[in-house]
């Protein structure tokens, strides 16, 4: 090798130069130091973290008479039965002016519940969007309540 480019370029080359590298693995290397991942940033959150069994959610509700409940079920729904302390607000009509007219704020517990578990997921994440974070949600709905055989309201 030594030969061929002492022919070429009249002169040999020395090892003590700089070994030349490919782009590829130059890029590699700069990414690795000047790009963060993203699990290093934040964490994901799971959604167990605002998901709550039947169990636990009648626990939060008898151990913590402050936290704010609300059935985002229909008007319908609600009157069939519901739990007890319940402030009733159709995920349909979610919207600010609605949850300051319930007198909750944005440093509230909040648990929400509605039929099977979809609406209510939904309205958590509806609220989580306008700035309230402490909030979970019945995994399960009232099917899952009743099914633990918990108190209704009717």
């Amino acid at each position: 090798m030594k030969a061929f480019f002492r022919k070429i370029f009249g002169k040999e080359i020395k090892h003590s130069e700089p070994k030349v590298r490919n782009a590829l693995e130059t890029q590699k290397e700069f990414q690795m130091k000047e790009e963060p991942t993203l699990q290093q940033e934040t964490p994901p959150t799971s959604v167990d973290d605002f998901d709550c069994d039947p169990n636990t959610f009648h626990d939060l509700l008898q151990k913590r008479p402050h936290i704010k409940l609300i059935d985002v079920r229909t008007k319908e729904e609600y009157k069939s039965g519901h739990i007890s302390g319940a402030a009733l607000l159709p995920v349909q009509e979610l919207s600010q002016e609605r949850i300051d007219a319930l007198g909750v704020t944005k440093q509230d517990e909040i648990l929400l519940y509605c039929r099977s578990g979809g609406r209510s997921g939904h309205a958590l994440h509806e609220l989580q969007s306008l700035g309230y974070k402490n909030t979970k949600h019945l995994a399960g709905g009232i099917l899952a309540w009743e099914e633990k055989k918990l108190p209704l309201k009717k």
